[in-house]
């Protein structure tokens, strides 16, 4: 794939953002990895459509104001984590495309013009979602609540490509005020983690939490992060190692091992919840093995 050529033609940053994430992707991808070479088709692929706006008669209004629309580093990261999410082609360029109707005087049309009624049709739903006013009042939060499952029910690719929005607001969430950082934070973590939650996407949904807390509760959020940086990841390398090399000398190859670091709020819960110190939980750290067959394991 000349991903190199796709880059050349992309003048709008956040094409060539999706360029370069579809090459990082191509040249690092493991053969085994087969889902890591369908995400980088779908983010080339994505630049190849949005080509579209190049040789669009610059005469047309409508185009210009999608042009602009796609110039934003943001809406590049946006589209980035719905590629690594796995969706279509549609979906990466929506992403693209998401702050389009809300932030310039691009149309429905206009985007159902260029790239087809489904992106049209996934921006809009983004943009519905985006206009909700949440509040602390419980009647308007179930309002809200009863638009995202609306959304979902549609098309779910609606509330993915809105969960991906917001975990680049959250990363970014510094730039904010005060303020701002806490409404979003508690919003974050009352309806966008619950919903990450059950549509079972958990790395997004514990990285939401996490970076929530950071702003809800500061001085516990750094305490816990301080705790688990003195261990780091070092040790849990170094067992994984030492598990390979007893199975490879017991004639077991091939085996996958992965281990995980229990999330910050997900220790916190334990901490603050159960009123308990950190030394007494447990499950902090752990190791996952995949063998090929069940007599392997034993």
């Amino acid at each position: 794939v000349d991903v190199g050529h796709a880059v050349g033609q992309a003048h709008d940053v956040s094409l060539e953002r999706a360029a370069r994430l579809a090459g990082r992707v191509v040249e690092d991808a493991d053969a085994r990895l087969v889902a890591e070479v369908q995400t980088a088709s779908v983010a080339l692929d994505a630049v190849d459509n949005a080509q579209t706006l190049l040789i669009v008669p610059e005469a047309d209004a409508g185009v210009d104001r999608v042009e602009r629309a796609l110039s934003g580093v943001a809406e590049g990261r946006v589209a980035e984590i719905v590629a690594d999410l796995g969706l279509d082609v549609d979906s990466v360029i929506a992403a693209l495309l998401h702050d389009c109707i809300e932030d310039t005087d691009a149309s429905h049309e206009d985007i159902e013009k260029i790239f087809g009624p489904t992106v049209a049709e996934l921006v809009e739903g983004v943009t519905k979602l985006t206009r909700a006013n949440f509040s602390s009042s419980e009647q308007a939060q179930m309002e809200n609540l009863r638009k995202m499952f609306m959304a979902m029910s549609k098309d779910i690719r609606v509330i993915l490509i809105k969960m991906a929005d917001r975990l680049h607001n959250m990363r970014t969430m510094e730039y904010q005020t005060p303020e701002k950082q806490k409404q979003k934070s508690l919003e974050t973590m009352e309806i966008y983690a619950p919903i990450a939650h059950r549509l079972g996407i958990s790395n997004i949904k514990e990285e939401l939490e996490d970076r929530s807390l950071q702003y809800l509760d500061p001085v516990g959020y750094n305490m816990i992060r301080s705790l688990l940086n003195k261990h780091g990841d070092d040790f849990l390398n170094d067992i994984c190692a030492t598990i390979q090399e007893h199975l490879e000398q017991n004639g077991i190859h091939g085996a996958t091992i992965r281990h995980r670091v229990k999330s910050i709020y997900g220790i916190y819960r334990k901490m603050y919840m159960q009123n308990k110190d950190f030394e007494e939980i447990y499950d902090i750290y752990a190791v996952r093995i995949i063998l090929d067959n069940v007599p392997e394991c034993y």
